[in-house]
Parts: C-alpha cells; structure tokens; sequence
C-alpha cells in the first residue's frame, strides 16, 4: 500500500474525532471523574482499616491465604509497607473500570454505529476508510489519558504523606495502559464480528478470561500471569519495584492490535465481518420466534450464564477466604468496632454483610435484563415484535418474568458456591443454612430495584439508566456505611439498608413486606404508564 493510499485512508480522521468526542464528553467526564475519585477516596480508608487497627503480620498472614492471591494478586517486596499493601488490594480491581469503559465506548461507537446505519452516513461524507476506526482510537486514548492524569493528582493529593509519586506514576499508568489494551482488542473483535453484542461478548469474556488467567498464574504457574494483561501489568509491582518493562511491552500489543484492526478495516465491507456468519437452516416456524417469553429468555440466556458463573467464581473466592477472616476480624479494633455484634461473634456479622455486597452484584444482571427491553425499543426491535400479536403488557411482563427469576437462581446458586467453598469451616461458625436464608431475604431490595426500572421505564424512559447510579449508591452504604461514619438519613434511603443483619423473626418480616409492597406498587404504575406510553405513540 503506497503512502498516498495511505493518506487517503486516514483523511477526516481529525474532523471525526472532535464529533465523537463531542458526543462521548458527558460519559467520558464520568467514568474519569469516577475512576479517578474511587482510587484516591480509598487511601484514607485502607490506611485507617488496616495499619491504624490491624496489625502488620496479620495483613500479611491473610494476603498470603491463596484465595486472596486469587483475587488480588499476590504480595510483592519483603517490606509490606502502606503503599504495597495498596496496590495489593486496589490495583487489579482498578484496572477493571478503563477497560470495561473502553469495551463499551469503541464498540458502540463502532459496530454498533454500523448496525444502527449511522455509520453510512459519515462513509458518504469525504472522509478514508480508516478514519473511523482511527478516529474512536484516538478518542479511547483520549479518555484513558484523562483518566490517567485525575488520577494520578487525585492520589498525589490523598496520599501525599503516605505514597511517593514514582509509585502513584505506575499504578495510574496501569490504569491508563489496561483501558488502552482493551479499547484495542475491542477494535480488534469489532472486524471479527458483525454484531455489537458479539463484539461485547468476546471483549468481557476476554476480560474475565485475564482475571482467571492471572488468578491461576499467581496460584500456580506464574508464566500464565505474564499472559494476562492483568497480571502482566501487577508485575510492575507499583510502589515497590516500579518496574515500567510491563507497561512497554502492554502499550506495544496494543499498537500491534490497533495495526492488524486497521488493515481489516480497510479490507471488509461496511456492515460485514472477517469471521464468517453462522449459518441456521431451519424450516418452518421456530417455537422461540413464536412466543414472546421464549424470544426474550433465548436473548437473554448468555447474558445470564455469563453473570451466573462470575457470580459462582466470586462467591467461591470468598467462601476459600472464611476460615482466615475470623482471626483477621478479631485482631482489628475498628472492625470490631464496625461490626460490634452481639456476643462477639464477627465473623457472622461478616457474613451478612458479605450476604448484601453479594446481592449487589445480582442486582446488576437483574437489572440488565429487565432494561434491554428499553434497548432493544431504541434499537426499533420492538415494533418488530408488537407488529405480531403481541401486547405491550405481555412483551414488558416476559422481560420482568425473566429479571425476577434470574435474580432467585442467581442468589441462591451464589449462596450454594460459598456454602461449598467454605464447607466445614462455615458450619463451625453458623449454619450454612442460615447464610443461604440470608442471601435470600436480600431479595426484596434486588426486585425493589427492579420494581424502580419498570417504573422508570414506563414513566420516564430516558431516565431508566438512573437505577445503576442508585445501586452504585446502595452498593457504597451497604460496603462503606459502617465504616465511614455516614449519617443514618442516607442509608435509610437504599431498600438494603433495611434488610435485617441477623436471624429474622416476628417483626423482623416487616421491612421486607414493605419493600415487596412498594416494589408492586411500581411496577403496576410501570405497566400503566409503559401501556399508556404505547397509546400516546400510536
């Protein structure tokens, strides 16, 4: 390919990037602000939680228990100083939010624009075959680099007196390369595969496959770490040895991926993929084509598996965690002072609380099934499906059906992977039952939440993604609450907040009437207003 061709290929590339900039600055400015401000709030905290109260040799006794290498990798230099310990717990977790920020901006920004027709648009205007994807790159960098440099003051602010600014420069260019890496990768599957849900499906299955990847790794066999992204760059060892070689060789992937993308681009037609297209041969009418229920759940069953085997891995790792935490609950004044149970008995308090982060995160699938119902109505598949003889009330009530459903075998298969994992050890400390029955009674506030979407949904549909930041909120009291200080008016306003901490009897059954009753009385309102929305729009 001559220089000129090139050339050509690029033209537009800079009028592109200000558009799309212009149309992501809202969100960008979000996640940086949010990554940013998440990395900084949490040194005061790790600082007081575990060098104020606990003692050294314990820390180190439980980074060391290999259920905790899984999960945060593992300990590195002989001294565990403040800043070791907090790129031990915080580095991996960190680098989690940019790449899944750049997952979402480059394929919606690209294969999504090309399933949606908006891409013909801009190809129709003079501008070269690659500008586009050049141009979604540049804004990936972009929004990586802001998030780099907030972070980077942000932390050189919180922690001028307890972490030194070569290793402040590691970890936040962990962050900036990771989000980097992914962005290109996504690139990368955005040629490979034609529709937007399979190029977010390869990118988050490559995400979780490097956290597993470097989970074994840095339980087994390090060189498996080195392959992962994840682990590659924990190998800068961020206030210890801040070696930068990972970062060098991670930016450089990113390179080679972001050059083999823009040759495909160049190469494949618009709306078309590298990878050929799965064929189906059928006759007749498809049952799952037929009704709308079976329609829904055969769209929504990836999304679902994927979540229940994160969710079982998750709940695993804490299970291999329990029989260490006693004793590390018991050595710390604060958390004896956060948990201040009756009796003394802090693992069990624990386990509660365990029980509500727990049910977070099955809120977050939940509510990602019940709201691609308003996805796929901006996408104009809706009509497709009304145009049959469907109802309004049927089609909202089968994506509500499979939310709710979801959410019970989520709760209750994460509840039986932590009862597995922990096995004897959690009998000697409760009965496993009891943590199964307490995984459940978080129920009410999960569907609350879904109550509040369908609500949001029928009222007021371009609000509807309000509900994340409301569970981001729950998820900060039920985590944060009593470690904090925050006042009792704000937990009171998350439904979780109301979930009793220990065995529930007699009146203790009150909130979570509540709860459920509140939970139908918006979703009735949702299902008036998402029917009367219909007539307004007919």
């Amino acid at each position: 390919m001559s220089g000129a061709m090139i050339k050509s290929g690029f033209q537009g590339t800079r009028r592109l990037f200000f558009f799309r900039l212009r149309l992501e600055r809202r969100s960008v400015i979000i996640w940086a602000l949010s990554i940013s401000i998440f990395v900084a709030a949490y040194i005061p905290v790790i600082n007081d939680l575990l060098f104020t109260s606990a003692t050294p040799d314990v820390i180190i006794d439980l980074m060391k228990n290999p259920a905790m290498i899984a999960i945060v990798g593992p300990l590195f230099g002989e001294d565990y100083t403040f800043g070791a310990s907090y790129a031990n717990y915080m580095l991996v977790f960190s680098m989690l939010a940019p790449a899944i920020m750049s997952l979402i901006l480059v394929s919606s920004n690209l294969r999504r624009d090309e399933e949606l027709g908006r891409d013909e648009i801009l190809k129709a205007k003079p501008v070269g075959r690659l500008a586009n994807a050049s141009s979604i790159m540049l804004v990936n960098l972009t929004a990586n680099l802001l998030i780099f440099v907030l972070s980077f003051i942000f932390m050189s602010f919180a922690g001028a007196k307890l972490l030194d600014l070569t290793g402040i420069l590691s970890f936040t260019l962990s962050l900036f390369l990771s989000g980097v890496f992914f962005g290109s990768a996504t690139l990368l599957f955005s040629q490979l595969f034609r529709s937007h849900r399979a190029v977010m499906g390869a990118g988050f299955t490559l995400l979780f496959g490097s956290y597993i990847l470097r989970a074994l790794g840095d339980l087994y066999f390090e060189p498996l770490s080195y392959l992962s992204p994840l682990g590659l760059l924990t190998r800068a060892q961020a206030f210890v040895e801040n070696n930068f070689t990972p970062h060098l060789i991670l930016f450089l992937a990113s390179l080679v991926l972001v050059m083999v993308s823009l040759i495909l681009e160049g190469r494949r037609d618009l709306a078309a993929s590298v990878l050929p297209e799965k064929k189906i041969e059928k006759s007749g009418s498809s049952y799952g084509l037929s009704n709308v229920f079976v329609l829904s759940l055969r769209l929504s069953l990836s999304t679902f598996l994927g979540w229940l085997s994160a969710l079982i891995i998750l709940a695993a790792m804490y299970g291999s965690v329990i029989g260490d935490m006693q004793t590390y609950l018991e050595s710390s004044e604060m958390l004896r002072a956060i948990f201040n149970p009756q009796g003394g008995d802090f693992t069990r308090q624990f386990l509660y609380m365990l029980a509500g982060v727990m049910s977070i995160f099955t809120a977050i699938p939940a509510l990602i099934l019940f709201l691609r119902l308003w996805t796929e109505e901006k996408r104009g598949y809706t009509e497709l499906v009304l145009a049959q003889s469907v109802s309004r009330s049927s089609y909202l009530a089968s994506y509500l059906g499979i939310s709710l459903i979801s959410s019970l075998l989520l709760q209750l298969v994460s509840a039986l992977s932590l009862v597995l994992v922990a096995g004897n050890v959690l009998v000697k400390l409760m009965d496993p039952s009891e943590y199964i029955i307490a995984m459940l009674n978080y129920l009410p506030a999960i569907w609350f939440l879904v109550g509040l979407a369908v609500l949001l949904l029928g009222v007021l549909p371009r609000l509807s993604s309000f509900v994340y930041i409301y569970l981001v909120f729950s998820f900060i009291v039920i985590y944060l609450g009593r470690m904090t200080d925050m006042p009792g008016f704000i937990g009171n306003l998350t439904p979780f907040n109301y979930i009793p901490q220990h065995r529930i009897s007699g009146s203790d059954y009150l909130p979570l009437v509540i709860i459920l009753v509140l939970t139908l009385f918006m979703t009735i309102l949702g299902f008036v207003g998402y029917r009367k929305r219909d007539q307004r729009a007919d």
